[in-house]
């Protein structure tokens, strides 16, 4: 089954809804049970799980770099590489934040991203 690609991310608040466009979206994280979607400076309780959203984000920005971590591939400001040969990716978002990107992710992220 296709999914349509997303325009935008529903995330409640309370009750309310709120809609964050694509591009407002730097990355997802899981942590225990819930996913977080992350904006420039905010975060928000995410409802999906990151598999889900890996099949639905296909073929778009975001990109899996670890088992818990999905990016989306504009908002990166740089990848490290460190001395015992891990890469890490840093954002533009507010708090620079940082994720190590997994073995099991590498070669897809070199490829999308040919580095």
């Amino acid at each position: 089954v296709q999914q349509p690609n997303l325009e935008r991310f529903c995330v409640k608040i309370g009750n309310e809804i709120l809609f964050l466009p694509m591009d407002e979206v730097y990355y997802f994280k899981a942590e225990d049970k819930y996913v977080f979607l992350h904006t420039y400076n905010k975060d928000y309780i995410y409802d999906s799980t990151l598999k889900d959203l890996e099949s639905t984000l296909e073929n778009s920005q975001f990109q899996r770099i670890h088992k818990s971590v999905i990016i989306s591939t504009e908002k990166i400001h740089k990848i490290k590489r460190s001395f015992s040969g891990k890469f890490t990716v840093q954002l533009t978002d507010q708090k620079k934040s940082q994720f190590e990107i997994g073995r099991k992710y590498l070669g897809q992220v070199k490829d999308i991203l040919h580095f």
